[in-house]
């Protein structure tokens, strides 16, 4: 949900942007401080356990039935173009892939923070970069949507 502190700096709430931006990783940290292993233990199985996530689904093909992302589409299109040698090409273009979304999620802050745009289509703009950008979205984070349209008819 940080994502959507960007909202703060368009509408000048640099106490809430600062305020989350800090409070995510304090409560990430208290969290973890409860599971099995304390806060080093934690994040020792998250790192084991984001490298087996990534080789299945990021890079692998088990998350294209659930996934909303661009990445997803890239796999695809991936495999269409060198069938033999699909997946193994997509090590390649990763970096490029996140270059590219760190862009253009730059280009989304400056337009939620500089332009003068309605709530609803701010809040569309930063829904559609958190549903597209990520290499695995599922597709459970399409509730998201409701964001922005719930602002238009409200």
């Amino acid at each position: 949900m940080s994502t959507f502190s960007v909202l703060f700096l368009a509408r000048k709430q640099y106490r809430a942007f600062v305020g989350t931006i800090l409070l995510t990783p304090f409560l990430m940290l208290i969290t973890a401080a409860f599971f099995p292993g304390g806060v080093l233990g934690s994040f020792e199985a998250m790192r084991v356990n984001l490298g087996i996530f990534s080789d299945k689904y990021i890079m692998g093909s088990e998350g294209l039935t659930y996934n909303c992302s661009l990445w997803g589409w890239m796999r695809v299109i991936s495999c269409w173009i060198f069938p033999p040698s699909g997946f193994t090409a997509l090590g390649a273009i990763q970096l490029y892939y996140r270059a590219f979304a760190l862009l253009f999620f730059a280009a989304v802050t400056w337009a939620v923070w500089f332009r003068k745009l309605e709530i609803w289509r701010q809040l569309a703009l930063v829904t559609f970069s958190i549903l597209l950008l990520p290499e695995v979205s599922f597709d459970y984070k399409m509730i998201h949507l409701l964001f922005p349209i719930l602002a238009l008819l409200g």
